[in-house]
């Protein structure tokens, strides 16, 4: 589960950019957005470690299929939690 944690959170945190950098109005001084995108990948890592520490006691039969729907659990997040906060963000209108 590491490893699919690990790269997980890289594609999160270079999506999380890139749509942060789309949405930005212009060239924008403000460090807002990019505190903004710091508390947002942060937010992310304490619930990817916890994930990769209950997998490292886990024990018994079963663990593939579980494997399987956590990791497909994993990326959908990955890759539908930039799109829905950045979405938020451009209905709130921040």
């Amino acid at each position: 589960m590491s490893g699919a944690v690990s790269f997980a959170l890289v594609t999160y945190a270079a999506l999380q950019i890139v749509l942060a950098v789309a949405l930005m109005p212009g060239r924008t001084r403000s460090a807002l957005p990019y505190a903004a995108l710091a508390l947002l990948v942060i937010g992310v890592i304490p619930a990817c470690r916890a994930m990769e520490i209950r997998w490292a006691r886990m024990e018994g039969d079963g663990l593939e299929a579980r494997f399987r729907r956590e990791r497909l659990a994993v990326w959908a997040a990955a890759l539908g939690l930039p799109f829905a906060i950045a979405g938020a963000f451009r209905l709130t209108g921040l």
